[in-house]
């Protein structure tokens, strides 16, 4: 049996975790002086509720190594195998962590696969393994098959508000403002290796969508 391991980066509400069989490891989110976990003390409509009400800029840190680990020698003790599908390694350095606590472990039934993507993009791979679990495959052959349908994946998203692009430092107030008024919408995607980039920009949310 394998047990199935990701991140909150995958967006999976808990009630669906719970019906996939698929443990996670909440992503802490800095709020101001406040730190939350999310799915644990902090809801996706808890999150945009908050940056509305504090004003602040989020910032997020990596999974608790120490749940993981845990995780880990649950699995070990049970003679089962722990399949970790984390965020992409270009986004966060949770895939790299996640391989040093695996070597730590010191089990061969510990894995750690890169999903090269994010939120729907990396629940998609989680599903997928999902299934094959249940059709009583092992760690290596879902992870061989998962790595196959990667470059399938492809995930786009129309950014509605410069906002968020100019608090959190990645734009000038200079573009920031010009962008608003010319109601400038990027277009992002996740690539390959799972890197961000700027493909497109659309002038109005219905140019961008389409």
């Amino acid at each position: 049996m394998v047990r199935l391991i990701t991140d909150s980066a995958a967006d999976f509400e808990p009630f669906e975790l719970e019906q996939l069989n698929i443990a996670c490891i909440p992503i802490k989110v800095m709020l101001g002086e406040t730190e939350y976990e999310e799915n644990v003390n902090l809801s996706k409509d808890q999150f945009f509720e908050l940056l509305k009400e504090t004003g602040a800029s989020p910032k997020t840190s990596q999974p608790s190594p120490a749940i993981l680990m845990e995780m880990y020698e649950d699995a070990k003790a049970a003679g089962e195998e722990a399949l970790y599908i984390t965020l992409a390694a270009a986004l966060s350095g949770t895939y790299q962590s996640a391989s040093m606590i695996c070597e730590d472990a010191d089990s061969e039934l510990c894995h750690v696969l890169n999903s090269c993507n994010a939120t729907g993009g990396q629940r998609l791979q989680l599903e997928y393994a999902a299934r094959l679990r249940d059709e009583g495959k092992t760690a290596a052959e879902i992870m061989e098959a998962v790595k196959k349908i990667q470059s399938k994946i492809v995930l786009y998203a129309c950014i509605d508000t410069l906002e968020y692009l100019y608090r959190g430092g990645r734009i000038s107030q200079t573009v920031y403002k010009l962008g608003t008024m010319a109601q400038v919408k990027p277009i992002i995607r996740v690539a390959e290796d799972g890197s961000i980039e700027v493909p497109a920009k659309a002038i109005g949310m219905r140019k961008g969508m389409d």
